[in-house]
């Protein structure tokens, strides 16, 4: 048998997925995925992710406000957020985060991240955090607010110096489709340079396709070709490949410990 697999962030409340839940779940789980990690971008999205979580025990979620939806973010809308992150099945709040792509104000970018830092401080959850050209203000406003509970840097594609940073202030670094590209020399260094309790495997379907699917919709059953990527990075096997980043992900976002 062999050693199942966790994917830290996919997007099973979005389309198409979401027309087709049943069957891509049982197809990654045919590939040897066991668990999945469902992260919030809008407040349209968090009724159907509590549906799915709801018929599936092994679906967590992570709700929260994409910066691209900041527009989205209110008083009412947060006090939403703060009721949902009691649901049982939630483990961490996001994806939140900053991004200098967007045409949206840097201010207001930071204010609905740090509203949403709070809740989670709150509930002494983890955080999935979407970071663009931004990690040098995103560090320093984690370290202002004094944030300690971790959680992911999702779709890393930074420095090594950010990732280390990232990982003194306990964040593991989500690594995604982008690993596959032959192009992502980078990416690929920091993988082999950080502490092997540093990564965590991500399929962020149905975006970031990995290769050889590149430019297709992604599919939560792909997981098994980054793990494989990262394996062959590492110089592990696929078995303590999962073994190692399924055991990463139970900590880092505080997953049961006995349900996989």
């Amino acid at each position: 048998m062999r050693e199942p697999l966790l994917d830290s962030h996919v997007h099973l409340s979005s389309k198409p997925i979401v027309d087709q839940v049943d069957k891509h779940l049982e197809r990654a789980r045919q590939a040897g995925v066991s668990g999945w990690v469902v992260p919030g971008v809008r407040p349209g999205d968090w009724a159907c992710m509590k549906t799915i979580a709801d018929r599936f025990a092994a679906v967590f979620l992570a709700p929260g406000v994409h910066p691209m939806e900041e527009a989205q973010w209110n008083s009412a809308v947060r006090e939403r957020l703060a009721a949902l992150l009691q649901h049982s099945q939630v483990v961490a709040v996001g994806e939140i985060g900053l991004d200098k792509r967007l045409d949206v104000s840097v201010k207001r970018q930071e204010e609905v991240f740090l509203e949403q830092i709070e809740l989670a401080s709150q509930r002494a959850l983890p955080v999935i955090i979407h970071c663009c050209q931004r990690y040098g203000r995103l560090l320093e406003l984690l370290d202002r607010v004094g944030f300690s509970h971790g959680g992911v840097f999702h779709g890393f594609s930074g420095s090594l110096e950010v990732a280390q940073e990232g990982w003194k202030r306990g964040f593991a670094l989500g690594i995604g489709g982008l690993v596959t590209r032959p192009e992502s020399r980078r990416l690929r260094g920091v993988v082999q340079a950080l502490p092997p309790e540093a990564l965590v495997l991500e399929t962020d379907a149905p975006d970031g396709a990995p290769h050889p699917h590149r430019g297709k919709v992604n599919r939560p059953e792909w997981l098994p070709l980054i793990a494989q990527q990262v394996a062959d990075l590492r110089g592990w096997t696929l078995e303590e490949t999962a073994q190692i980043t399924r055991a990463n992900t139970v900590r880092q976002l505080c997953l049961p410990k006995g349900l996989f």
